[in-house]
């Protein structure tokens, strides 16, 4: 059916469809921040946040608990996105997608 209707015009349609944004590759970093107490596992994801760009995703392991509450605090306050918290064994995970603050 295309062909059809393309030759009728005279134009390719393929060239003229529109690309899903959900084809866009994030760039992922990770930052370690084991063996870190309470304030520095925030203050180097802060630190690191201000080194990329909208949209990159940034991983931040630590063994701090408090990590756990204290970085998806400052994470809402500071205009990121919150992509997932865990823990596993001893260590705390904390995904953010960089916003545009």
């Amino acid at each position: 059916m295309r062909g059809l209707i393309s030759q009728s015009i005279g134009i390719d349609l393929i060239n003229y469809l529109p690309v899903p944004q959900i084809y866009s590759i994030m760039a992922r970093h990770s930052l370690d921040a084991r063996h870190l107490l309470c304030p520095m596992p925030v203050i180097r994801t802060q630190n690191r946040i201000a080194t990329l760009t909208p949209g990159e995703v940034l991983e931040v392991v630590a063994t701090d608990p408090g990590a756990l509450m204290d970085i998806p605090a400052w994470v809402r306050i500071n205009g990121h996105r919150l992509l997932e918290t865990r823990r596993e064994g001893r260590e705390v995970f904390v995904v953010i997608e960089v916003g545009e603050s």
